[in-house]
């Protein structure tokens, strides 16, 4: 979550490579994430460390809009260091984000109507 606020931020600043590599790092732990097992020694350990602590000590996830504007502002970065391709990729990794959002929320509509 603070890299995605130090991506914005940076951008928000002008500093469009900072906020480019802060984002690409965001994306990795994200992609990170997403790989582990669903139930993992890691993720209960954290939720018993957070039961006993703090609530906030649980690993961000990242929302879905998180993971789609992480590509919308990666395509802003590369279009301010006058990189036309990146953005391109960065606007189609975007779209599929989207995409993938959108049959998450179709199926679990569809298992919440059985």
């Amino acid at each position: 979550m603070w890299l995605l606020e130090a991506g914005t931020a940076n951008y928000s600043a002008g500093d469009y490579q900072k906020s480019l590599g802060e984002f690409e790092e965001s994306e990795l732990l994200i992609q990170d994430f997403d790989q582990r097992a669903v139930i993992n020694a890691r993720a209960a350990g954290s939720e018993v460390g957070s039961a006993l602590t703090n609530p906030n000590a649980l690993p961000y996830q990242g929302m879905y809009l998180d993971r789609v504007m992480l590509n919308a502002y990666k395509a802003l970065n590369y279009f301010a260091l006058n990189d036309a391709a990146g953005a391109q990729v960065e606007l189609r990794r975007m779209r599929e984000a989207q995409k993938q959002v959108v049959r998450k929320f179709n199926d679990e509509i569809r298992t919440s109507q059985k």
